[in-house]
């Protein structure tokens, strides 16, 4: 049977040379004299013009010059079912499927007569599977999608004599189709988000949406619109980007960045294979060297490269990148604001506004040592995260009035209060410190407030004696300064006074000096 150009073509011959020898036909239309000669017979029978033949279909052609090969066509045939078909080849995998000369034999036991024979069933099948497996390609906007995944295979780095494996990301544009890769010491959340950073900042830029397939690094729950974990999410708003992923165990959806996987496994991975990095850097220096020649070489068959049609097309539709670097959460956490308005972050408390008492907020971490304390969605407060494993940070704004004045009762604070009095009073004053070590001490404050309350009752000049005599006698306790203050011993002291020394008049030298602690 000859083709139907070649058909085309004899129709054409015999309508321009209707004069010529059978011998010289074949040689025109590269036929054999005995097959021209029989279709030019058809052609002057049928009295057809190439303009008609030329407008025809094949199958229209195929009833002019070959009558019979359509009764060789079995009429009242039954086609193989075709759910039936796609149900056991397609849909079931590895070994599920069953085999075509099962089918073929499921098929006959209905009706052997209207059966056709195992060639033609399969030829029929396979068609049938070919039309379901129909597949839409997508077209992409400049700057619209970044599509990613990891490829299967890892590369080798050796640091302080040992081995480990890196996991290689690979992000791909959709429109530019300009390649990324970057590797990670594992799969997890942080190294996805830290990889797509370093995706963007190469780019320059971020896409309108981005497409994975349904990790679980980076999705709670597949579906059609997939919910994120909170880190994901919290990328994603701080990039002012989409996110989507593939249907469930359809590869084909995220199609670009498999195709890219493959570029980067067989043009970079492969070869790194027999190369031994000593640190993530240096592997990550090499990939990106090796990327950047990718994206420089022309696409197969064109006269342009990826960087060509990014840096003309692309490069100006990507919205800017943030001001800020992201910052990865390291801890994240809701909690209800305590009675002492203070929340604990490895053993260290940071302070939240009063005012939150009893009210959730929630806690974020950052790696760069920032904390952020939020209520509804709204930055309360920020703290930096403290070298101290204990104690607290507060700020004093967080405080209620009345324990931002009680706070304020210091060393610092009553050692000044003492030297507006007098040089005896503000000695009294750090003596009570002598005591402790903790300059915010609430017992010591409690002494130095009835020092306070003694001053206010008798006067400062008074205060400043009864101070200056306790220190000669050595007693520091307020009781007695108070004591002193009330009964005034300056004033008959020089009365009682002998005023002569004698060996058996013992003085407070004598005790050592006694005081009350």
């Amino acid at each position: 049977m000859l083709t139907f150009d070649k058909l085309r073509e004899i129709t054409r011959v015999c309508e321009l040379r209707p004069d010529c020898s059978n011998r010289e036909g074949g040689k025109l239309t590269n036929c054999s004299h005995q097959v021209f000669g029989k279709m030019k017979k058809i052609v002057q029978k049928s009295q057809l013009s190439f303009a008609y033949v030329d407008s025809i279909s094949d199958d229209a052609i195929a009833k002019i010059f070959y009558p019979n090969l359509i009764k060789r066509v079995r009429k009242g045939k039954r086609l193989p079912c075709k759910e039936r078909i796609i149900e056991t080849r397609v849909k079931r995998k590895g070994k599920r499927r069953l085999t075509w000369a099962k089918l073929f034999l499921e098929y006959e036991s209905v009706d052997e007569k209207t059966a056709y024979r195992l060639t033609q069933f399969k030829f029929l099948a396979r068609q049938m599977i070919l039309e379901y497996q129909a597949s839409m390609k997508q077209f992409y906007e400049p700057g619209e999608c970044l599509f990613i995944d990891y490829a299967g295979l890892t590369v080798s780095v050796k640091e302080n004599g040992r081995v480990t494996r890196l996991f290689v990301f690979v992000a791909v544009l959709g429109f530019s189709k300009r390649l990324f890769a970057f590797a990670t010491r594992g799969m997890t959340t942080r190294d996805w988000l830290l990889a797509l950073k370093k995706a963007f900042n190469f780019f320059g830029g971020v896409t309108e949406v981005v497409h994975s397939d349904n990790t679980v690094a980076l999705v709670k729950k597949s579906g059609l619109l997939p919910l994120y974990t909170d880190e994901a999410k919290h990328f994603f708003r701080f990039y002012n980007c989409l996110a989507d992923t593939s249907r469930v165990a359809k590869s084909q959806d995220n199609a670009l960045a498999e195709n890219g996987v493959s570029i980067v496994t067989y043009r970079i991975l492969n070869y790194m294979q027999d190369m031994m990095f000593t640190s993530v850097d240096d592997a990550n220096a090499y990939i990106l060297r090796e990327v950047n020649k990718i994206n420089a070489a022309k696409f197969q068959s064109e006269s342009f490269s990826r960087d060509d049609l990014f840096y003309k097309s692309e490069k100006g539709t990507l919205a800017d990148l943030p001001k800020h670097e992201y910052q990865h959460i390291i801890y994240q956490k809701l909690l209800t604001v305590p009675k002492t308005y203070l929340i604990s972050y490895e053993g260290h408390l940071y302070s939240v506004p009063h005012k939150y008492i009893g009210k959730r907020v929630e806690i974020r971490v950052y790696e760069n040592g920032v904390i952020d304390i939020l209520n509804r969605h709204e930055l309360v407060t920020q703290h930096h995260v403290s070298k101290h494993t204990s104690g607290a940070t507060i700020v004093r704004e967080h405080m209620p009035i009345a324990h931002q004045k009680d706070a304020e009762k210091t060393k610092e604070f009553f050692v000044a209060w003492g030297h507006e009095i007098g040089v005896a009073a503000q000695q009294m004053t750090l003596k009570q410190y002598d005591f402790t070590r903790n300059t915010r001490s609430r017992h010591i404050g409690k002494r130095c407030i009835a020092l306070q309350k003694c001053c206010n009752k008798v006067g400062a000049a008074v205060f400043e004696r009864a101070c200056a005599y306790a220190l000669e006698k050595q007693q520091y306790h307020p009781t007695y300064v108070d004591m002193v203050a009330r009964a005034r011993p300056w004033e008959f002291l020089a009365e009682t006074k002998p005023g002569f020394k004698h060996d058996n008049i013992r003085g407070p030298e004598y005790y050592g000096g006694s005081s009350h602690g």
